[in-house]
């Protein structure tokens, strides 16, 4: 007995298994991959999805009996012309699904142990079920380019959007990294923003923004102006700590206890 005993002890749980799925719909088609993750073990693909080439990295994380997804997910022609791709990290309940990011013309949607639903406008196909994430939309305009970008993201998450192509040996394309904080009250935002459109005038733009939940936020820099709205419930409040018990009253010379005034 004590043997098998110390043989059970010896046993590990093995780690719950998922099925991550993502779905680019771009207007040359939709493009679909679904990989087999373990928690806390990062999952990859790399391969041909329906005559394209598609990269998928995924980490499904369980912290306080909540899971999360951490990704990385890239769509791009074969010669690699033309590449779009997105990574961060949501929380996705098992079953749900979510409308991860969209820029432009194509999206991406996410699912965990399920199928991806579709549509981005409704709160509930980017909150995953849960009210942890935030959804920031980002409208981008300059002189030459204008393109809106939205992305859901855990609070927190550092968010990186690209949407690039080729002509030749010249390189064009979006790109957008956010790195997001709460503060006072309200989301802050360090943005970093370029816009290479294919028929030239890149716009380069680098700074920070404080968006409260539920609200419109501006930025301008040289040559470009970006709309912001921030969406999402609020952190939770801390919990207030107990009050500690009074320190008992010390007797003085004469044995009686001090009255409190």
């Amino acid at each position: 007995m004590k043997n098998v005993l110390l043989l059970l002890a010896g046993l590990s749980v093995p780690a719950a298994a998922h099925t991550v799925t993502a779905r680019f719909v771009t207007p040359q088609g939709t493009f679909t991959k679904a990989v087999s993750a373990a928690e806390g073990s990062q999952a990859r693909f790399v391969g041909q999805v329906e005559g394209r080439r598609m990269i998928l990295v995924a980490v499904v994380v369980r912290k306080d009996g909540v899971l999360s997804l951490e990704y990385q997910a890239e769509l791009s022609s074969l010669d690699g012309s033309r590449s779009i791709q997105v990574q961060s990290a949501v929380g996705l309940p098992a079953g749900g699904a979510i409308a991860a990011a969209d820029c432009g013309a194509w999206s991406l949607e996410l699912a965990l142990d399920g199928k991806p639903k579709g549509g981005a406008a409704s709160k509930g196909a980017w909150d995953g079920g849960t009210a942890r994430n935030r959804r920031v939309t980002a409208d981008v305009e300059t002189s030459r380019e204008r393109r809106r970008c939205r992305a859901a993201y855990i609070p927190g998450s550092q968010t990186n959007i690209v949407d690039g192509g080729a002509d030749g040996t010249r390189r064009y394309g979006f790109i957008l990294n956010l790195m997001p904080s709460w503060k006072n009250g309200a989301e802050h935002v360090e943005y970093q923003m370029e816009s290479s459109p294919r028929g030239g005038g890149t716009v380069q733009g680098l700074g920070n923004v404080d968006l409260p939940l539920g609200r419109r936020g501006a930025s301008r820099g040289d040559g470009y102006k970006i709309a912001w709205l921030m969406e999402g419930e609020p952190p939770p409040a801390a919990p207030v700590p107990a009050a500690a018990a009074p320190a008992a009253a010390s007797p003085d010379s004469t044995g009686a206890v001090p009255l409190l005034r």
